[in-house]
């Protein structure tokens, strides 16, 4: 390797080639610095930087401290992912079944650290990718000759490279500038690399991109949103031609609405989109056909307050927008009233159509996502379980939870459990390791609080 991230400066001689001790961290704070940042990360330099007071040292040994800290991070990111590799490799013991082993290591890494199951795997693939794939920038980690960004420029290249001697190419190609290079840098050294000994045609290169076409949405501030679609070309080229097409003929139907042209189109954009959801024919779950959720007091959707709503997977909106939404009579938005002082639900709005069984119905509307602790897919996309199996549990409210299919396998074949729903409604699980989690059963919404008594007068005087 043609370097490190950090060169050291000029020796100082506070501090002897041996491993400082606490009290050279007290006496001589700027010598302790300047070694830390130029020798490898690890158990006793990670004790030694919780000593040392930034207050205490000159501005050149806050740099040095500054150094010495991120290849402390860097060597806590290697370690962390040589335990997920290690976690994945073993992830057989969990289960027979390759795909069941894999979720399973994936819920226990989820719960553990409390992220999206989602990018629990992700962390476990890339993982694995850095550990056994590229070993010597997982080397260079350990030592804090590296950051984690760099390594994951480099693991998200080669885990599109399905040859590990091209991956290995690709790591020999460019470790030997990552020490001299900023993130930015480094990814443009990776991509320049990958193209050499990685070439594809252009007709490879489009068919790759195209299994990555999604569509995403990022909640905004004031009660908007963004909808964000990655699709092929041609693709995107017809969703743009319906939008116009929709738009101007909105603007000719109502030639002085005084929209502007990028108005017209996002109406348009929306109006597409619930004629679809209006189609009878789409499938239902659960008897219940697509809609979106808005939750609004009782008091504001009579006018009496103006307390916020809440717009299912979006989070709280404007009272306005709430009255509104809960008005609208096509029931693509359906309404769950609730009391403004303990947040109980009063109606669920089942005059915007046919209602379909009241049990299911009730479930889903109370859980309003799968039940498993980090998971945030809808409940009525997900399956419907009983806690305690049927027949010996009864089919009530009190024993059923929505369950994605992913966490209704886990619970059914892997020995996860349920052990019970408590009184504020949230969810406690064992594993079969021995954990125990809690899931938080999100709040239809928040109550208000009851108004304070006015001072005793009589009393005080």
């Amino acid at each position: 390797m043609e370097g490190t991230p950090y060169e050291g400066r000029e020796e100082d001689t506070s501090v002897s080639s041996r491993v400082p001790s606490f009290a050279d961290a007290v006496m001589f704070p700027d010598g302790v610095a300047s070694w830390l940042a130029a020798h490898e990360p690890g158990p006793e330099t990670g004790a030694l930087l919780g000593v040392l007071d930034p207050e205490r040292l000159t501005h050149a040994g806050r740099v040095d401290l500054l150094v010495a800290v991120r290849r402390q991070q860097a060597w806590f990111a290697a370690t962390e992912a040589g335990l997920l590799a290690s976690i994945s490799a073993h992830a057989a013991e969990l289960s027979p079944v390759p795909e069941l082993a894999f979720e399973a290591a994936e819920a226990d890494v989820s719960c553990a650290l409390q992220i999206p199951p989602r990018t629990a795997g992700f962390a476990l693939d890339h993982a694995v990718t850095l550990v056994h794939r590229i070993p010597t920038t997982h080397r260079l980690l350990l030592e804090g000759r590296t950051t984690l960004r760099h390594a994951m420029t480099l693991v998200g290249a080669i885990t599109n490279i399905s040859d590990d001697r091209i991956a290995s190419q690709v790591e020999d190609a460019v470790l030997g500038k990552v020490g001299h290079q900023t993130p930015t840098q480094f990814t443009g050294t990776v991509r320049r690399a990958v193209a050499k000994f990685n070439p594809k045609t252009d007709a490879q290169a489009h068919e790759d991109a195209v299994k990555e076409r999604r569509v995403a949405r990022f909640a905004h501030d004031d009660g908007m949103a963004a909808i964000w679609a990655y699709l092929p070309a041609d693709a995107a080229d017809a969703v743009m031609v319906a939008v116009n097409a929709v738009a101007d003929q909105s603007k000719a139907q109502a030639p002085g609405d005084g929209r502007t042209a990028d108005q017209r189109r996002a109406d348009a954009f929306l109006n597409i989109a619930l004629r679809a959801l209006n189609d009878p024919g789409l499938p239902k779950a659960h008897g219940l056909r697509p809609s979106v959720h808005v939750t609004v007091s009782a008091t504001t959707l009579l006018g009496l307050d103006e307390l916020p709503g809440d717009l299912d997977g979006y989070g709280p909106i404007p009272a306005a927008l709430a009255r509104r939404i809960a008005a609208d009579p096509t029931g693509t938005w359906r309404r769950l009233i609730t009391d403004p002082l303990s947040g109980t639900l009063l109606d669920r709005g089942r005059s915007t159509y046919t209602p379909p069984r009241d049990l299911t119905e009730h479930v889903i509307t109370r859980d309003r996502t799968c039940a498993f602790p980090t998971c945030t897919r809808p409940a009525r996309r997900c399956d419907l379980d009983h806690r305690i199996p049927y027949p010996t549990g009864c089919t009530s409210a009190c024993n059923l939870n929505a369950l994605c299919r992913r966490h209704h396998r886990l619970k059914h074949q892997l020995g996860w459990n349920i052990t019970h729903r408590d009184t504020h409604g949230n969810y406690h699980w064992s594993t079969p390791t021995g954990h125990h989690y809690q899931s938080i059963t999100p709040p239809l919404s928040d109550p208000d609080p009851p108004p304070e008594k006015p001072p005793d007068t009589e009393a005080n005087t």
